[in-house]
Order: C-alpha cells, then sequence, then structure tokens
C-alpha cells in the first residue's frame, strides 16, 4: 500500500465493510476491501493490501472448519500468538518466510489483522459521512499513516499524518422525467426488485464462483440466489424500453462487461462501464414487463448473448454455453426474457 497519486481511480478505490451492514459510525470496526477482493492488513507496522479473502482465494470453509475449531485461542487484546500454538487466522506461518498476506490461514472478514476501527477526534458514535475526516486504528492501536508515499502503523496520535478524508463515487443526477405516457400495471418490471433472467436457450444467468468468467447460462431451473438479479437506475422506479439500468447481483456486485467477457465485480459503482441499455425489438419508451422480451446493450455498444456450442448436424447440450458481449446487432442469441422472483 502507496499513497502516490492525486488521481482517483480502480487502484484506489477501497470499500468499507463491517459485519451486519449498515452505516458506519464512529469506533465501528470495519475492514477495506480493493478491487482485487483482498483486504488491507496490518502486520506489526506495515501495511499490505494481500490479505486473501475467501472470493480470492476459492476457500471453502466446511472443510476446514472441524481444523480450525481444534486450534488454541490467541492471548490478549487482538493478541500476540501463544508461541506454543498452531497458526490460526490472521496468523503468519512461522515456517513459510514469506510477506504479509502470504503463507498464512486466511483471515476471516474483519478479522484482527484485517480489522479497523474507524474514528474522529470527537467521542460518540455519530455516522460516517462522505468528505468526514478520519483515523484508521489497527489491532496494534496504532494508526494507520502517511509519511511520504510510504503508508504504515507506527504512531497512535490524532495528526495529520494519520487523518484520512471519505470520498466517494456519487450516483448521477436523475434524468428528466420521461414523457412517456405509457400506463404500468402490476407486471411492470421496477427498479430494485428481485429478477431472473432467462436466455434464448431457456436456462437463466447466473454467478458462477467458480474458474472462468464470473457470468454463465448453465441451468433451466431457478435455483436461488446465484441467479437473482436487480435492475437499478438513477431516480429508481418503473423499467421502460431504452433506460440506462445497473446490473446487480444477489450480493449487491455490480455486473461488467470486461472486453468480450461478462462479470460480477466488486469494485465502484455507478461507473460507466457497469451501465446497460435496455432495447426491445419495437422501438419506443414503453413499460417493460413481466415475460418481456429484452436485449442488453452494453457500454461499448455490443449487445449481451448467450452462444450454446455445437457439433456438426447436432446441438452439443452438455457444453457450457458461452456467455460474451461482442456483437452490436440484436439476434436470438441475444434476446432475454425478465421473469419475477418470488415476493
Amino acid at each position: 500500500v502507496a499513497c502516490r497519486f492525486n488521481d482517483t481511480g480502480t487502484r484506489q478505490m477501497f470499500r468499507i465493510e463491517k459485519d451486519g451492514g449498515g452505516a458506519i459510525h464512529n469506533s465501528d470496526t470495519v475492514s477495506l476491501r480493493t478491487h482485487e477482493d483482498k483486504h488491507v492488513g496490518v502486520q506489526n507496522e506495515d501495511v499490505s493490501a494481500d490479505w486473501d479473502t475467501y472470493e480470492s482465494e476459492g476457500i471453502d470453509l466446511l472443510s476446514i472448519s472441524s481444523s480450525l475449531a481444534e486450534q488454541h485461542a490467541q492471548p490478549g487484546w487482538w493478541g500476540e500468538m501463544d508461541p506454543g500454538a498452531q497458526p490460526g487466522w490472521g496468523d503468519v506461518d512461522p515456517g513459510a518466510g514469506k510477506t504479509p498476506g502470504n503463507g498464512m490461514l486466511p483471515p476471516l472478514p474483519g478479522g484482527i489483522q484485517a480489522a479497523f476501527h474507524i474514528e474522529t477526534e470527537a467521542d460518540g458514535t455519530d455516522v460516517i459521512r462522505k468528505d468526514d475526516q478520519n483515523f484508521l486504528r489497527a489491532y496494534t492501536t496504532m494508526h494507520i499513516g502517511v509519511e511520504g508515499t510510504a503508508v504504515q502503523a507506527r504512531r497512535d496520535e490524532f495528526d495529520s499524518q494519520r487523518r484520512f478524508i471519505i470520498e466517494r463515487i456519487d450516483p448521477p443526477i436523475p434524468p428528466p422525467p420521461s414523457s412517456n405516457t405509457d400506463p404500468h400495471g402490476p407486471d411492470a418490471i421496477v427498479a430494485g426488485e428481485t429478477i431472473y433472467i432467462r436466455a434464448h436457450t431457456g436456462k437463466f444467468l447466473e454467478v458462477w464462483k467458480g474458474v472462468g468468467p464470473s457470468i454463465r447460462c448453465d441451468w433451466d431451473k431457478k435455483k436461488g440466489e446465484f441467479q437473482e438479479f436487480r435492475l437499478d437506475k438513477t431516480g429508481g422506479g418503473v423499467i421502460r424500453t431504452g433506460d440506462t439500468v445497473y446490473l446487480k447481483s444477489k450480493y449487491n456486485y455490480h455486473v461488467t462487461v470486461d472486453g468480450e467477457y461478462i462479470r460480477e465485480m466488486g469494485e465502484g459503482s455507478w461507473r460507466d462501464d457497469v451501465k446497460f441499455i435496455i432495447e426491445k425489438d419495437d422501438a419506443g419508451m414503453g413499460v417493460t414487463n413481466v415475460n418481456d422480451a429484452i436485449y442488453l446493450r452494453a457500454h461499448t455498444g455490443m449487445q449481451v448473448e448467450v452462444h450454446q456450442p455445437f457439433l456438426p448436424k447436432f446441438e452439443c447440450n452438455l457444453c457450457a454455453a458461452v456467455v460474451k458481449v461482442n456483437k452490436p446487432v440484436k439476434g436470438a442469441y441475444m434476446k432475454f426474457t425478465i421473469e419475477r422472483g418470488a415476493k
């Protein structure tokens, strides 16, 4: 972790998280997730951004829970490791000899090395707001500070070197109200509600946590949260043809187009590269209803499509469908049906 540039971009983005979610208050325990799905963590005075999370390492918690239950507890407040104990969550493996964030059991999000108290100089538990001046106290009781370009946790002081200002990307100003006067009834899709997106193959788009692109289209039955999405738009309300929308997964992550592929991502929000435009075969600005056939045009100008591989003379139903974004024209492969989730 370094502090070198005045510009903002993907590498300067962090997501503040806390157990249970909700607003961030003074003295809350929080963690900072980077655009690479790693956590910022502290080892002694060193601050690094390579602390593994379940998402970055594909950890199966159930497979290691029994061994973790047998490990010794750590002594002290956010304590130091008992020399006779086995490594626990966040402890460096003495035999690894690697940098912080490597050679360790993966810390829980919000675990001691990757956890910080967010503080202000004032007492109380007031809500932390945009542009507030804050301090981040590590498990060592020291504040994170910047000296030159170096970021370290060396001193327990409320001074300018340890003071940070929270900035965020605000959603754009809502566009003026549409002149469309089409009535909408109970079948209209509303921004923020849970939907399922069925492709021309009869299968649903889903979030995939394995190897490869994270948006796939493999199952023809609604199997739960992996297939649940939301269409958001600035200003909220009914989704209409021609609207600019933001596609979010059940986990509140945005879906973006990266080259030819579409994927779930954890960095940023309300950005140009997470925009899609709702289109239909017929022109106009009509309301989008349940079971309507739509197209999703990405910020690249290309249409999202599901391509089912085939072998000569017959379709390969056992081959995984590919979700790609590389053609500007509408066609059967680009058509999706919006279905509503259970209310």
